[in-house]
C-alpha cells in the first residue's frame, strides 16, 4: 500500500512540475497515466477489502490463576477472545473534467482555406485562401507554409505576401529556420526544401511506413509519425541516418500527428489507443521527454 501510494505521490508531483510548461492537451496525457496506476491501486485495494484484509483482529488471552501450579488439577489454561471490528474504508474514485477550448467552427481543408486562430481568445486571427487543398499547416515566426500532394502555398505574414510551390507535394508539414519538411504517405518518404521550393533531400527507410506527422527539435533533427510501422522515427539533420526511437512497446498505435516544445523538450503523439474492456479503439495523446 506504501509502495503504490509513493507511486502515485511521485506521478502527482512529477505533473505538477509539468504543468509549468506543458499544454492543456499535455497535461490531458499527464493525468491519463496517472488515472491508469490510480486505477491499478483502486482495484489493488478493492482485492483486499473482499479478502476482509483491513478488518482489525485484537488477540485477548486471560490466564487462570490455576495455573499457578502445575500439580494441581487444571481444567483450563485460559480464555481466548477473537474480537471483529469491521473496517470503515469506503472507495471513491472519480476525475475532473478535463479544461477544453472551444474555438470558432470552419468548413476545413475542402473549402480551400486555412484559419490562424487564437484559442485564448477564442477568435479567429487569419484567414489564408488557397488554390488547393489543405493537409497540413505549419508556422514559424511569420512565415506559414500549407501543404497539399499537390503544390503548396507559403505565407509571410509580415509582408501580406504568398508564393505557390509547385515543387513541394506533401502529406504534412513543418517549418524550421526558413527551410521545409514534408512527408508523402504514399511514397513513404520525407523530403526537405528551401523556402523557394528547392529540393534539399529526399528520405527513405523500411521503418518509415506511411509517413503521417512530422515536427523537429531545437537541433533539426526531424521526428516523424510511421503510421503503418506504429513507430516515431527520427532523421539527422541532413537526412542521411534514421533511428526509431518509440515503438508499439512504448504505446505507439497509428501515430498521426506529433509536435515539440523545442524550449522544454516536451513531445506530444497523437495516435490510437484501444479498451480491452470493450473492444473499442479511441484517439489519445501521450507525452514524452526527449
Amino acid at each position: 500500500m506504501e509502495q503504490r501510494a509513493s507511486q502515485i505521490g511521485q506521478m502527482q508531483s512529477d505533473f505538477t512540475k509539468m504543468t509549468q510548461y506543458a499544454t492543456e492537451l499535455q497535461m490531458y496525457g499527464g493525468l491519463k497515466e496517472i488515472e491508469t496506476t490510480s486505477s491499478e491501486a483502486a482495484k489493488y485495494i478493492e482485492s483486499l477489502e473482499s479478502g476482509n484484509h483491513f478488518d482489525e483482529k485484537n488477540l485477548e488471552v486471560f490466564i487462570s490463576s490455576d495455573f499457578k501450579s502445575i500439580l494441581e488439577d487444571v481444567e483450563s489454561f485460559g480464555d481466548i477472545n477473537i474480537n471483529t471490528t469491521f473496517s470503515t474504508l469506503r472507495l471513491k474514485t472519480g476525475r475532473k473534467h478535463q479544461p477544453q477550448h472551444l474555438v470558432p467552427s470552419t468548413d476545413g481543408g475542402t473549402a480551400n482555406k486555412t484559419v490562424l486562430l487564437d484559442i485564448e481568445k477564442n477568435d479567429i486571427i487569419q484567414t489564408f485562401k488557397l488554390s488547393h487543398f489543405c493537409n497540413g499547416v505549419a508556422i514559424d515566426n511569420n512565415l506559414v507554409v500549407i501543404s497539399c500532394v499537390d503544390e503548396s502555398t507559403l505565407v509571410n505574414r509580415n509582408e501580406y505576401c504568398r508564393t505557390i510551390l509547385k515543387s513541394v507535394k506533401a502529406y504534412r508539414m513543418a517549418l524550421l529556420n526558413g527551410y521545409i519538411y514534408g512527408t508523402n504517405s504514399f511514397q513513404n518518404n520525407v523530403c526537405c526544401f528551401k523556402s523557394t521550393g528547392e529540393l534539399l533531400w529526399t528520405f527513405m527507410h523500411p521503418d518509415i511506413a506511411s509517413p503521417h506527422g512530422i515536427t523537429l527539435d531545437m537541433k533539426g533533427f526531424v521526428y516523424i509519425c510511421s503510421y503503418r510501422d506504429h513507430s516515431i522515427v527520427v532523421v539527422s539533420p541532413d537526412g542521411k541516418t534514421s533511428k526509431t526511437i518509440l515503438s508499439e512497446a512504448d504505446g505507439i498505435k497509428h501515430p498521426k500527428a506529433i509536435d515539440i516544445d523545442r524550449e522544454t523538450g516536451i513531445m506530444l503523439v497523437s495516435c490510437e489507443a484501444s479498451d480491452d474492456s470493450n473492444d473499442k479503439v479511441y484517439d489519445t495523446a501521450l507525452v514524452f521527454k526527449i
